[in-house]
């Protein structure tokens, strides 16, 4: 475990467990999911995951540091919202991140 927290302290969202994806590579991948389904000509989407990706995409939107994007807290069944601030779809603004008024 105390090599394990080593590794993830050297290579921070690079690290990644064998067989596994780095949060650079989950940042991605929701990346290109939310560039698709920008492309549609909805004005509201809703997407559901776990917290560690969400926290993924947000910190690739955002530039987040590993620290922010792992720390920031996501709870089960919270809610985090995004607002596009340009016609392009690259600005955004975060709305709030992992908020629970529904529970």
């Amino acid at each position: 475990p105390d090599a394990v927290r080593a590794q993830i302290k050297e290579q921070g969202k690079h690290f990644k467990f064998e067989g596994g994806e780095s949060m650079i590579e989950v940042g991605a991948r929701m990346q290109a999911w939310h560039r698709d389904a920008m492309a549609e000509p909805a004005s509201t989407i809703a997407m559901f995951g776990h917290g560690l990706a969400i926290r993924c995409l947000l910190g690739d939107l955002f530039g987040w540091d590993h620290a922010t994007t792992y720390g920031t807290a996501t709870p089960n069944t919270s809610i985090s919202t995004i607002r596009k601030t340009s016609r392009d779809g690259e600005s955004w603004t975060l709305v709030e991140v992992g908020a629970t008024p529904h529970l």
